[in-house]
Order: structure tokens, then C-alpha cells, then sequence
């Protein structure tokens, strides 16, 4: 199954596909709850992500929890799109201003704030393919721009170190 053809599952009043239909054809992708949901299910019928993985073959693939350096994170590639880049910056600024302000008056919700104060780290890792999956041949950062940004702001301000290591899902070959 390749990642075009989740635009031939069920989806709901919003759009987003079928849980449900996800779980029973994902799930034994090696693909846990989260994945399914936040990439697949929110992700699954986007244009950008559509052009950008399409052709990705799904069977010969499992996602994969890694410990990274922080700085190979900020080095992963991104969707070459004006949104993602814009999401990215925004969220650098707001992860500098947090780290200035100590989190005061953050737009981030309380677990996430508890998360990088107390752990220094994201609530839910963001997404990445390896260069053997990835369409550009590098690490790519394909869920969780904000995240990222957030990451390069919080680094940025010295709050966070580049040799510090986070958890990222890394979807990787199979075989």
C-alpha cells in the first residue's frame, strides 16, 4: 500500500479519514495510535503531503522511536512549501519569547509547558522519514513543524543545548 492510496479510505464530516479504517489496515504497518492519528488521519488526504509522499510504499516500512541530538533534528529537511517554512519561523519567535518569559503567557497548553520545564522536552514527538524513505534522500521532518520551530526558538534563546537528545519517530525501511 502506498501512502496515495489513503485517499481512497473513508473519511468523516471533516475530512479526516476513518480512524477505524486506519487502525485495522495501519496498525500492522508497526504504526502506534499516535502515528495513525497524527499523521496518517490528519495528514493522509493533504495535498502537500500527497505530492510530497504519495509514492512512498507503506508494506515496506515501520515507524520507528528514536533518540536524536537536537541539532541532527533542527538539520532535517522540511517540505519545501512558504506554509511549513512560515510555521516553522513563527513558532522559532514564540519558542525564543517562551524561553525569555519563562513560559509566562505561552499559547501552549499546560501539559506541554509542564513537559519543557520540567523535562525539557516535547509532550509528543514530532515525525521524520529516514534518507532511505524520503523523497529529497536526507532526514525529513514531515509532522510537527510547529514543534520544530518551537525546538529552534527554545535552542535560539539558550534554554535548550544542541547536544541535548529528544525522541522523534523516524519512518524507515523494512527490508
Amino acid at each position: 500500500m502506498k501512502f496515495k492510496n489513503l485517499l481512497d479510505f473513508n473519511y468523516d464530516s471533516d475530512g479526516w479519514i476513518n480512524r477505524t479504517e486506519l487502525r485495522f489496515k495501519i496498525s500492522p504497518l508497526h504504526a502506534t495510535a499516535d502515528v495513525i492519528h497524527n499523521f496518517y488521519k490528519l495528514h493522509g488526504r493533504n495535498e502537500e503531503y500527497q505530492h510530497e509522499y504519495g509514492e512512498i510504499d507503506l508494506t515496506n516500512t515501520r515507524w520507528e522511536l528514536q533518540r536524536k541530538k537536537v541539532k541532527e533534528i533542527l538539520s532535517f529537511s522540511i517540505i519545501d512549501d512558504d506554509g511549513f517554512e512560515q510555521c516553522v519561523l513563527e513558532n522559532n519567535v514564540n519558542g525564543q519569547r517562551a524561553a525569555r518569559d519563562n513560559f509566562e503567557g505561552t499559547y501552549l497548553k499546560k501539559m506541554i509547558v509542564q513537559s519543557w520545564k520540567e523535562h525539557k522536552t516535547w509532550l509528543s514527538p514530532p515525525f521524520g522519514m529516514s534518507p532511505q524513505v524520503s523523497p529529497d534522500k536526507k532526514f525529513r521532518l514531515c509532522e510537527g513543524h510547529s514543534r520544530l520551530g518551537f525546538l529552534k526558538g527554545l535552542v535560539e534563546a539558550g534554554y535548550i543545548d544542541l547536544d541535548n537528545h529528544l525522541d522523534i519517530w523516524i519512518l524507515v525501511n523494512s527490508n
